[in-house]
């Protein structure tokens, strides 16, 4: 059971998220607690308010940034940063700091950082040496390092600063390694910052995890930059340059960096808005009202071939064209962040897939007859990321899905119940779910040897003498709430 302090952390990040106060029933069940709870925890945040001379907070009237900064810096002075974490979680932000160093790391660093002991220390680097990439080094005068050039290290970093998303104790911790006097609402304002710029301009979307990790690194990356200039400079060519700076996307970074260099009092060279817009320019979109602009349609041309390709190959089913287009949309959004992650190797984490063998097979049989093609040779001439096949199969698996025809459930109601109990077992029943066919039948109508008992999916009966093979729900000899949901699940399950 979760403590007030946890309700309560939640309820106030939750609100991050939220331009309006959701209603107190709808909070509660999102974040799976009582209307009563939340009407408790509501009051506390306006206690919060009040004290700091902001206005309440109050169901469907906006959330205003100076009362989520109010809440989230309260917040932060009642949570105490030293909560536990696991030697994952260690290793994790060691390795963050072992790849874009701002100052000299030695084992007796993590010991003071993470409270531990030098042998816990220790078996933490040892693990991290028994990678196979980015094995730790050491060295006197730079402490802990990686060798491997900068730009591979800073992809490194920031896909690991986006697996910090997850868990808002690391995230503290690791903000306290850059500077103890950071706070988290600080980011979590930039990051909404971040998003409504990106909306503003371009009328895409991207996810809070991936704004939160964009906003976190952007500060780490001003920082370390001052202490790495002269191997920063040039790291890009001339004709890569040009291809972010023509990019909307680098217009967006441009707005967003200003307000970094405000916030933060920091420089934000033009490498950083370099670098920045790449990774927004990689990370997965949630839509793109622009897939089929002109500057992609080799790209476009691709998606179209990738959907007619595995249609071909495996499917039988013919979409309409609407259907078509939406499915072309849907594979050329994901295909434009992956051209950048591949060609230049930037972003490849990618979380929440799901792993349908066969349909990664499809896909992967899709792309290996596309790597003939001219175009398709050109944009990715050593194809997509593991995780990026994922990606498309689950696409048309999802496709799949919404047009596979849904079986009804039959079931069978027979028994001698009297009229009141069997129709309130009927409107259970049908209540059930949406895609059901009741058939109700008299025990006096059934003989033993009746014919099509396998027609259904499940019997549901007051006696035990019927002789079938199908699954059989036996009615208890009372009737009462624990029976109804006991049924309610099994054909759910069904």
């Amino acid at each position: 059971m979760q403590s007030f302090d946890d309700n309560y952390s939640n309820f106030v990040h939750y609100l991050v998220s939220h331009k309006s106060l959701p209603s107190v029933r709808t909070i509660a069940r999102h974040l799976n607690l009582s209307s009563r709870k939340i009407y408790y925890i509501l009051q506390h945040a306006n206690a919060e308010l009040r004290s700091a001379h902001q206005p309440f907070l109050f169901p469907n009237e906006k959330i205003h940034a100076s009362q989520i900064h109010v809440l989230i810096d309260a917040l932060a002075d009642s949570e105490k940063t030293e909560s536990y974490i696991n030697a994952y979680e260690r290793q994790l932000i060691m390795d963050i700091l072992i790849s874009m160093p701002l100052r000299k790391w030695r084992l007796i660093d993590f010991q003071d950082l993470f409270t531990v002991s030098r042998a816990t220390a220790l078996r933490d680097i040892s693990d991290l040496k028994a990678r196979k990439e980015f094995r730790p080094i050491y060295d006197k005068g730079k402490g802990f390092m990686y060798d491997s050039p900068i730009y591979t290290n800073l992809v490194h970093a920031y896909n690991l600063i986006y697996s910090l998303q997850y868990d808002i104790g690391i995230r503290k911790l690791f903000i306290s390694t850059i500077d103890r006097e950071m706070t988290l609402s600080k980011f979590d304002l930039l990051s909404s910052k971040l998003q409504s710029i990106y909306q503003e301009n371009l009328d895409k979307k991207i996810s809070n995890y991936d704004a939160n990790a964009l906003a976190m690194f952007s500060v780490i990356l001003a920082r370390y930059y001052d202490i790495n200039t002269k191997h920063m400079q040039h790291l890009f060519s001339h004709n890569d340059i040009l291809s972010f700076t023509n990019r909307q996307e680098y217009e967006v970074i441009d707005l967003f960096t200003n307000i970094v260099a405000l916030n933060f009092d920091i420089q934000i060279t033009d490498f950083i808005k370099y670098f920045l817009t790449l990774e927004l320019l990689s990370v997965s979109k949630e839509s793109d009202a622009h897939f089929n602009s002109e500057a992609f349609q080799d790209l476009l041309l691709v998606s179209t071939d990738i959907v007619n390709t595995f249609l071909t190959m495996h499917e039988n089913y013919r979409p309409e064209p609407e259907e078509l287009d939406q499915l072309i949309e849907s594979v050329q959004t994901q295909l434009k962040p992956f051209w950048f992650a591949v060609h230049y190797q930037s972003i490849t984490n990618y979380e929440y897939l799901y792993h349908n063998k066969n349909f990664e097979n499809k896909m992967q049989s899709t792309l290996e007859s596309l790597s003939k093609s001219a175009i398709y040779h050109q944009l990715f001439p050593f194809g997509l990321f593991p995780d990026q096949v994922t990606i498309l199969a689950m696409i048309f698996y999802n496709f799949y899905l919404s047009h596979q025809k849904v079986k009804p459930v039959n079931i069978l109601l027979t028994s001698a119940l009297p009229v009141y109990s069997q129709n309130l077992l009927r409107t259970i029943i049908l209540r059930s779910g949406s895609n059901i066919n009741l058939s109700i039948r008299k025990l006096l109508q059934l003989s033993e040897n009746i014919d099509d008992f396998d027609s259904f999916d499940i019997i549901i009966t007051d006696t035990a003498q019927l002789k079938t093979k199908q699954p059989t729900f036996l009615i208890g000899q009372e009737l009462n709430n624990s029976e109804f949901e006991r049924l309610q699940k099994i054909i759910s399950e069904i």
